[in-house]
């Protein structure tokens, strides 16, 4: 049964009326098995070195970065593994001189020249 997430009251005037927020679903996840067909046992995931051509065990699997074609950089499992931080700060201050440049270039440039009708 899912459990009360608010409790409290609402008031108008002098009528008060007690309100309950209860949670519309539970945190539940299904979880399946990959199975053979024919027999009904659980299927192993085979890693598969492709410049060997043969099976590796999975304590030999590391991952990495493609800098350039066929150059790694290897991550290790020590490394953490987070997004690099970005000063929004900065970003934005760099967007406005950016637009403001722009717009100031184009402040530069001569009118067009009106043609007349003939």
């Amino acid at each position: 049964m899912p459990g009360i997430v608010w409790k409290g009251s609402i008031s108008f005037g002098l009528v008060s009326l007690p309100v309950q927020l209860h949670s519309a679903a539970r945190a539940e996840a299904i979880h399946f098995h990959m199975l053979h067909r024919t027999d009904q046992s659980r299927v192993k995931e085979v890693w598969y070195c492709a410049q060997e051509n043969k099976p590796i065990e999975r304590a030999e699997v590391v991952k990495g970065y493609e800098m350039a074609k066929g150059r790694y950089v290897l991550i290790g499992d020590d490394e953490p593994q987070k997004a690099p931080v970005v000063n929004l700060m900065e970003a934005l201050k760099r967007s406005l001189k950016a637009s403001a440049e722009a717009k100031t270039s184009h402040s530069k440039q001569p009118p067009a020249k009106k043609r007349r009708a003939v």
